[in-house]
């Protein structure tokens, strides 16, 4: 098994910051060097426009789909506001379910998910990354039962 050839790579427009900038940087340095082309695409994956604008701008078939978000907004559930909440779930849950009505009707390879231990473990002050790593666990089940390729 190699290294993917072409890579599409949704940026998030908030991932802004020089360090955050840097690390990607450094990332697609590192594919490149290894002989991986990558296309990068800023949006989120939270809206399904920009998933598809993700999709078309491809320079080849998409054999494969790996869902890596991770928004952290830690604080004990009492002081978390709504938006506190939506920033760290948006990218798992609607992200999830976006991917998944996108790539639906595609001949994948694999379709792979990331959650946390989180999860199942807790954390006093992640409990709206718990909630979005939780969701994942059971979106699983859910691709699953329709037959669908999930790794």
């Amino acid at each position: 098994m190699g290294l993917a050839q072409y890579l599409v790579y949704l940026l998030h427009s908030a991932e802004s910051s020089a360090d955050s900038s840097a690390r990607s940087q450094d990332l697609f340095c590192g594919l490149n060097s290894q002989g991986c082309t990558v296309n990068l695409v800023t949006g989120t994956v939270a809206d399904i426009a920009d998933v598809r604008i993700a999709v078309d701008c491809r320079p080849r078939p998409i054999s494969g789909v790996l869902h890596l978000s991770m928004v952290l907004q830690d604080r004990a559930l009492l002081q978390m506001t709504l938006e506190d909440w939506k920033a760290a779930t948006m990218p798992k849950v609607t992200g999830t379910w976006n991917l998944h009505h996108v790539f639906e009707h595609h001949q994948l390879d694999f379709f792979l998910l990331f959650s946390s231990l989180v999860g199942h473990q807790g954390y006093s002050c992640q409990a709206n990354y718990a909630a979005g790593s939780t969701f994942l666990d059971a979106f699983a089940q859910y691709r699953r039962s329709l037959g669908l390729l999930l790794m």
